[in-house]
């Protein structure tokens, strides 16, 4: 992870917003960063969106609308699939379109 000093710690506590010298929000920070536990919660029969859904009911805030919360998973789906399709051939996705 790195050697003392490094900014381990530093960093856990601008996550966690126990620090804010700059000019992002907390709650900027916690819609950009996300934690992955070494405990696996998510079903293993789940797919990619589905994840993300369940994430994103677990951590959004209750007043955010249900659509808005499909809407940041869609937005994400859409940039993930995007990406990928960056390293496919033009042929192959000629051919599987």
């Amino acid at each position: 992870m790195g050697s003392s000093g490094a900014g381990k710690n530093t960093l856990m506590d601008v996550i966690a917003g126990r620090k804010n010298t700059g000019e992002e929000t907390e709650l900027a920070i916690r819609r950009c960063t996300g934690y992955c536990e070494q405990i696996d919660i998510h079903s293993e029969t789940a797919t990619f969106r589905e994840a993300l859904t369940f994430s994103a009911m677990l951590r959004q805030d209750n007043g955010i609308p249900m659509s808005d919360k499909i809407d940041s998973v869609n937005e994400i789906v859409n940039c993930w699939v995007f990406m990928t399709s960056l390293s496919t051939s033009c042929e192959e996705a000629l051919w599987n379109s």
